[in-house]
């Protein structure tokens, strides 16, 4: 019986002593982490760890958006392109190719009249408003990019090559309304649909 007793005061003892081990270690552990993340963003004025992690997330740069860059390789045959991606609601979702001569390729994806691949043409007046439009907004002067961490605003992507000028565009948050309002516009003369072929 002493035999048993000694050896289960041993096994308590083995796992009261590991516990304290993996404990030690485990505040050891995160102490690190804490002064690591010290180190990376200075001194903290908050001792809150939510406020302490926001604030790591202002210092890191945005990530590089790999959309952007597919759209950026998009053909110099190509005269426009805009792209409304999907939001949590009801948003228009497509994309349209505009060549020089007015031909157009629309692709509906949601909550659009016509969904698919469609083809068409606009009128050379239509191109020539477009051109107009782009110089008074001064297209080519804006940022490449108004963005934000907000998921849930869909994007607008525009690609414009003209006059061996080329500059893409990405917008979804604290987007000036100049370039709000061309994009509209194109938005417009897209969805207006009396070009599309059926």
């Amino acid at each position: 019986m002493t035999k048993y007793t000694y050896y289960l005061v041993l096994l308590i003892g083995c796992i009261v002593f590991s516990c304290n081990t993996l404990k030690k270690k485990k505040q050891n552990d995160t102490n690190s982490t804490v002064k690591e993340v010290s180190e990376d963003k200075g001194k903290f004025s908050s001792s809150d760890p939510v406020i302490q992690t926001q604030e790591l997330h202002k210092t890191r740069p945005p990530r590089p958006d790999r959309h952007l860059e597919t759209i950026k390789q998009l053909s110099d045959s190509i005269f426009l392109y805009i792209e409304k991606t999907p939001c949590y609601g009801k948003c228009p979702t497509y994309s349209a190719y505009i060549y020089p001569n007015g031909d157009i390729l629309f692709d509906g994806k949601r909550f659009v009249n016509k969904e698919g691949m469609h083809k068409g043409k606009l009128t050379i007046e239509d191109i020539n408003a477009l051109k107009t439009k782009i110089q008074e907004v001064n297209y080519f002067e804006f940022n490449d990019i108004y963005d934000s961490s907000v998921t849930d605003l869909p994007s607008t992507y525009t690609m414009i090559n003209l006059e061996g000028r080329r500059k893409v565009i990405k917008s979804r948050h604290n987007v000036p309304e100049t370039l709000r309002n061309f994009e509209k516009y194109i938005n417009q003369l897209v969805l207006s649909y009396s070009w599309l072929s059926n």
